[in-house]
Parts: C-alpha cells; structure tokens; sequence
C-alpha cells in the first residue's frame, strides 16, 4: 500500500570565513524537499530548493530608504545593552533591531572592544530650541572649567558640531595648549560627555585610528602630546594633518580604511608645523583656583549630562536631512583663508537657522585663527619678495626680470642685514617657484620672470600680510614713487 507524501527538511551550515567585528560572513543553506514520494520500491526526489538566509548584521547608525533614521543608544534598563532608536517623522522608538531590504540589522553590541568606553545617549529628549539649548550647555560646561568667554562660546559650538561631523567634508580639531595643573584633562573629561562618541585614547597609531574611524566616527581626544622629531610624532603628526579631510582613507594589507574624524588634542606648546597648524583651532588654558567648580564625573552632575546628550540626539535627529557646509556672508568670512573657510563651513553647519553663531565665528577664526596659524616667510623668502618688489618700483614698466638678477639684489638684501646665507641663482629659481612666480621666459642671459599685473599684486599682498624687513628698509632709504598698488593698500588700511 503506497504511503502518504511526506516533507523532507534539511538543515546544514556551509563552511565559510569566520565572521568579522562588524559584518557576520557566514551563511545557512536550506534544503527543503516539498514532495517526496515514497513507496514500497523507490524513493524518489521530485524538488530542490536552495535558500540563503543572511545573518543579522551590526551597524551603529542606519539611514533607511524610507529616510528614517536609526541610531545608537545605550538601554535604558540594561546599561550593557545598546538599543536603536529609530526616528520616523519627527517620532522616535526603541529597537533591538530594524529591517531594510530584507536584511536585518542589529545595534552594535556594548561589550564591543571598539564601543565599551564610549558614552552613549540613554534615549531622546526635546530641547526646546537651538538658542535654549546652547544657553544650557554654557552653563553646564561653566561649572567645570574656567574658560574666557569667546572661547566657552567656541567649546559649545564644537560640541553641538560632533553631532553632524560625519555628514561633513572637513574636520574640526581644536588643540589645548597650557603647562601643568591649568584644566586640559579636566576640559577632555568634559568633551568626552557630550561629544558625539568621544573616546579618549592614549595611542593614535595609524592602525588603531583606521580600526575605530570605519566602525563609527569618534571624537578622538589626546592628552599631553609630544611633538618630537623621532618616527612616531612624525607619522603621529602626518596623521593628523590627513585625518581632517573626509575622503582620507588608509590602505593596509589589501582593506582600505577610514581615518576621518574631529580631534581635541592637549600639548604644553604648539608644534612646529605650519601644515598642521592651519588645519587645528588653538585654545589656551590657564591655572585656575576655584574651589567652586566641580569635577565632570561629580555625581552630582549625572542626570545633567544624561539630560544634555539626550537633547543632542533629538538635535541630531532634526537637523541631519538638512546639514551641509555653512555658507557665511560678511566681511570677516570674506577675509579668511580658504582653508580657515572650509573650517568656518563645518564648524558652522548646524546653525544656518541661527545666523549669530556664524557671524561670531567668522570673527573669532578671523581673529585667533588665520592671525596665529600664519606662519612668517623665511629669511630667504623675504628676501626674494623684497627683491621683485624693489624690481617692481624701479623698473615700473619692466615686463620682466632675469632670476639671475632677483637673486643678486636678495643676496645684496641679506648682505646689509648681516645674514650669512646666501642665494646661487638656481636656488633662486627654486624660491621664487615656491611662492608661485612660475611664469618664466628664455632669453640670450637666462631665465626671467615675467612681471605681469597678477605677480604684482601678488607681491605686494605678500608684503601687507607677512611684513617684510627689508622692504620697510628700502622703503625708508628710497620712497615707493607713484605706486597704485601700494595706493590702494594704503586707502584699504585707513
């Protein structure tokens, strides 16, 4: 007597790589058999089916096709636990996991290597408005440090800035100078509470920066550096320099990795470096003896920040569809440099509805920013500029100048200023193409730079931004004559 057709289910894992910290790499193959028809004589397999089944991945932050958004928070009831909370329409709730295309992702889990000493947000809170919120923060950061007023407005700004930094091309850093006992580890205690996923570390190796930058983005904070000349503060500060750029990506190994990331860094001096220092914002720190401000981990202060990083994750929520760099108008923004511009974009991002925070800013990058981190020419530099400008003057209707003859009249310079270094002319040729006078023409005696209307101008703006010993000298022996750029920049400066 023929049996009734049964339903053959087998299960079996395939042998694949051993899953990695951020993505599960295995896979579970089914073999379901609908139809089997059995019999006394045979067995025989009417239908096979394959299905892969994707294990859940770990993510800390999921924009969805449906323009929600998902992040990271710590549980509520479960300090060990991480939650998403997911944000739908201006309404938020708590997840243990979401859906998209099929796939299913889950929070990075606390006990992560990567996520363990990062304080995370317990959930979300209404601020109120931008301008409430901002009053908050200045009155909880008073309560800790003692800072000047422009630069306590800065600190909250920045904070309120790490909350968006990874929708943004350019980093902010901020760099904390001050000697001993004068606030810098107390002020880093205070930004790893309300800094988006701030995490304090000790090493900023290349390796261990790239392994937490693709995980999540950090607010990286450093105490105490070093700025020596041996082979780890030069790849340290080589680091630091590419880090401040989004498209930054370390190769190792055949894997690329992401390096990007705001920073805070503590020193007792700044470092010799002028391409690090155009890319930092410097925040000096002074000795303070107040027995009334109190310690950020103060109990005391538990539910305040508890309060605050709840307010920043609604921040987040609200103003992430909208983020891109600030476009600020006004004479100080106008003014800056263009790397000191990209910083002002970032920096002033979250507030394009709150313009005050951009004019401020502008002028206070205007003013502690492109006025500190302007390096001097060189000696010799100055000495070449000093020559075309002598060239210029004397020679107002010269359409060039042999490089040769630049180099003499610098050597000449440097001469009566009783410096010792002097200029062969291919080393003269060398400096005027690093200050951006390339245009040259051959003639029968040699090489010459032609003075063109852009290189004057250029050479005299040189002179009005960097000064320039050794045309004040000239300047003072012999008058400038009917110059109409020296005219203009006369008529600027009253």
């Amino acid at each position: 007597m023929p049996l009734t057709p049964t339903k053959i289910r087998t299960k079996e894992i395939m042998k694949m790589p051993e899953p990695s910290e951020n993505r599960s790499s295995y896979a579970a193959t089914v073999l379901d058999v609908p139809e089997v028809a059995t019999t006394n004589s045979n067995l025989r397999l009417m239908k096979t089916r394959v299905r892969r089944v994707s294990p859940p991945q770990e993510a800390s932050f999921l924009k969805l096709d449906n323009g929600d958004l998902a992040d990271l928070i710590e549980n509520p009831e479960n300090p060990d636990q991480t939650l998403f909370a997911v944000c739908h329409d201006g309404d938020v709730r708590y997840a243990d996991k979401v859906e998209c295309n099929g796939q299913t992702f889950v929070p990075m889990p606390r006990n992560s290597a990567l996520l363990s000493d990062v304080r995370l947000p317990r959930g979300v809170q209404p601020y109120g408005t931008l301008e409430i919120l901002i009053r908050r923060m200045r009155g909880f950061i008073a309560k800790c440090v003692r800072l000047p007023g422009d630069y306590l407005l800065l600190l909250v700004y920045f904070m309120i800035y790490t909350q968006f930094d990874d929708l943004l091309p350019i980093a902010v850093c901020l760099l904390v100078l001050g000697l001993p006992g004068s606030g810098k580890t107390t002020l880093l205690e205070l930004l790893r509470l309300l800094c988006r996923r701030a995490i304090m570390v000790s090493d900023m190796s290349l390796a261990a920066t790239s392994e937490i930058c693709t995980a999540f983005t950090p607010t990286f904070l450093m105490d105490e550096n070093e700025w020596g000349c041996n082979r780890g503060n030069i790849a340290l500060r080589q680091l630091l320099r590419a880090a401040t750029t989004q498209h930054a990506l370390a190769r190792r190994k055949g894997s690329v990795t992401r390096i990007f990331g705001p920073r805070v860094l503590t020193a007792l001096k700044p470092p010799d470096d002028p391409g690090l220092m155009r890319r930092w914002i410097q925040m000096p720190m002074t000795e303070v003896n107040d027995v009334e401000l109190i310690k950020p981990d103060d109990p005391r202060l538990s539910q305040e920040v508890e309060t605050l990083q709840s307010m920043l994750l609604q921040l987040r929520f609200d103003l992430y569809p909208k983020i891109k760099p600030a476009v600020i108008q006004g004479p100080e923004a106008k003014a800056l440099r263009p790397g000191t511009r990209d910083i002002l974009g970032s920096l002033a991002a979250p507030f394009t509805d709150f313009p005050e925070a951009g004019q401020f800013l502008a002028a206070f990058l205007s003013v502690f920013h492109d006025s500190q981190s302007r390096e001097p020419l060189s000696t010799v530099q100055n000495a070449i500029v000093a020559a075309l400008f002598r060239f210029i003057h004397e020679t107002p209707n010269s359409q060039a100048a042999l490089v040769g003859g630049i180099g003499w009249t610098a050597n000449q310079a440097l001469a009566e200023a009783k410096e010792r270094v002097r200029l062969s002319p291919k080393g003269a040729g060398g400096l005027l193409s690093s200050l951006g006078f390339a245009r040259r023409v051959r003639t029968n005696r040699g090489s010459a730079v032609l003075l063109d209307l852009n290189l004057r101008k250029e050479v005299h703006r040189l002179v009005e931004d960097y000064g320039n010993d050794y045309v004040a000298q000239w300047i003072g022996t012999t008058g400038i004559g009917n110059c109409e750029l020296c005219a203009k920049q006369a008529g600027g400066a009253k």
